[in-house]
């Protein structure tokens, strides 16, 4: 949709975008019409005078009046080269700020939102697909790492009950003896006299029996356990109703 004169100064803001210092212009007003072609000119002349190189290639001697020295060829043959030393700019090698690197910084944020606005209005399906997408994406991995934290402080939890000072002491040799269970080297006396050492602070005994109870016309299996009194101390265990059994309820075998 732009005009041949449009076209070419886009080329020549194209050819700035890298920096360069020389321009290489072949035939920069060619197919335009006058008008356009005299603001191209002005354009290559005002990048001269902020410094930059502009070697240009015309046939049109009107164009190439322009230029400070001018290089005629024929046939691949320098005929003729003229300078007009009254017209030469030098180039100004100190540093010139217009902005400051902030303004430059604001300036580019402001036209990258700009366009960005510009896309998303102009293809607003694919924008609202993009977004759903970035949206379930997002979602999805706040509700994995969600879920996994809620599962190790819900683990964590449940081994801080347990207690990680709490030692448990079984009969036997060690850990998968097979002879554990008919030995019975362990008693209540055992646990009273570890109660009485002074880096002891709760100490119950604990026997398990699995079995079936009958109350009335009704029977189920069970497991029934025997402990002593510091037994919620020990598992950590408190009551929501009533209370624990203390040690004078063991002594008394109270039903309680």
């Amino acid at each position: 949709q732009l005009s041949g004169g449009q076209q070419q100064r886009v080329s020549i803001a194209r050819a700035l975008m890298n920096g360069g210092e020389i321009i290489l212009a072949d035939e920069p007003t060619g197919a335009l019409d006058s008008k356009s072609g005299a603001m191209v000119m002005q354009i290559l002349q005002d990048l001269h005078h902020e410094g930059h190189t502009i070697i240009l290639v015309t046939h049109d001697k009107d164009v190439a009046g322009y230029a400070n020295r001018i290089i005629e060829l024929k046939d691949g043959r320098i005929i003729n080269d003229t300078r007009r030393a009254d017209q030469i700019i030098e180039k100004d090698t100190s540093v010139k700020i217009n902005k400051n690197r902030f303004a430059q910084f604001k300036d580019q944020l402001i036209e990258s939102f700009k366009m960005s606005v510009s896309a998303i209005l102009a293809h607003k399906m694919r924008s609202l697909l993009t977004m759903l997408g970035i949206i379930i994406g997002i979602t999805s991995v706040v509700c994995v790492v969600a879920i996994g934290n809620g599962s190790q402080q819900k683990i964590l939890s449940n081994i801080n009950s347990l207690g990680t000072n709490t030692m448990d002491i079984y009969n036997g040799t060690g850990f998968g003896d097979r002879r554990a269970n008919r030995t019975k080297n362990l008693t209540v006396q055992d646990a009273d006299i570890l109660a009485k050492q002074h880096y002891i602070e709760s100490v119950t005994p604990n026997s398990t029996l699995n079995g079936t109870l009958t109350y009335g016309s009704q029977a189920v299996s069970a497991q029934v356990r025997g402990v002593g009194d510091q037994f919620f101390n020990v598992k950590g265990l408190t009551l929501k109703q009533g209370k624990a059994f203390n040690a004078q309820a063991v002594a008394d075998n109270a039903q309680v």
